[in-house]
């Protein structure tokens, strides 16, 4: 009976055994996908930055060239305004000339 008893225990402690690597070797598994996960993330993480890089590189392109484009459009308005002006003068002198020419007129 005892060596039935100690044949029990053994075949016990081997279940236990067995039941502990499984475990332990669940746990390992977990892991290293826990490790594969955290380095997918990683890398997700890294890709993403680089885009984000590369988005705010073309969003700093775009505004210099709003900027360039708001100066050109602020400089022809300043062109477009002195040669109204110059254009007024202008009548303004044609005007006096041909009130002078009618005045001469008048006169002969």
């Amino acid at each position: 009976v005892l060596f039935l008893g100690l044949g029990k225990a053994e075949e016990d402690a081997r279940a236990i055994q067995k039941t502990l690597d499984a475990r332990s070797a669940d746990h390992e598994v977990d892991s290293i996908r826990s490790t594969d996960d955290l380095r997918e993330a990683r890398e997700a993480l890294a890709a993403a930055r680089n885009e984000a890089d590369a988005v705010k590189r073309v969003l700093e392109e775009t505004k210099s060239q709003l900027r360039a484009a708001e100066e050109a459009a602020k400089s022809k308005e300043m062109e477009m305004s002195a040669a109204m002006d110059s254009s007024q003068s202008l009548q303004a002198q044609l005007s006096v000339s041909v009130m002078g020419m009618e005045d001469a007129r008048n006169e002969l």
